[in-house]
């Protein structure tokens, strides 16, 4: 099994469209879909050693972690970047950051992690 998380970011709350994107385009290996609010990163970004934004521009009123789960490596992160690319296309999300090791996966999760 192979796990790839992204973490997207939106100025507006299209985060119902995108959930019913998620299981169209990625289907049986979505896994994970966590909401943050702009409060909740930037409590966890002030508050909490060692985190940073995972995007060089910040702002965005909503963020996304999204994680996949599936046995087929490359096809799994192939639908995961048609699935980024596509909801920016369709204007779902603004920016979108896929993790390049479990290091950087690990990071996504320690955000969403940190919100009570």
């Amino acid at each position: 099994m192979t796990g790839t998380v992204q973490m997207t970011g939106t100025g507006s709350s299209n985060d119902q469209k995108l959930l019913l994107e998620a299981r169209r385009g990625l289907g049986e290996i979505l896994s994970a879909f966590e909401f943050i609010d702009c409060h909740s990163m930037e409590m966890v970004l002030d508050h909490l050693e060692g985190v940073r934004n995972p995007f060089s521009l910040s702002g965005y009123n909503f963020y996304v972690l999204i994680e996949t789960t599936g046995s087929d490596e490359s096809s799994d992160r192939s639908k995961l970047e048609a699935f980024l690319a596509n909801s920016m296309e369709g204007g779902f999300i603004d920016d979108g950051v896929i993790a390049q090791d479990i290091s950087q996966a690990a990071s996504f999760w320690r955000i969403r992690e940190a919100i009570i």
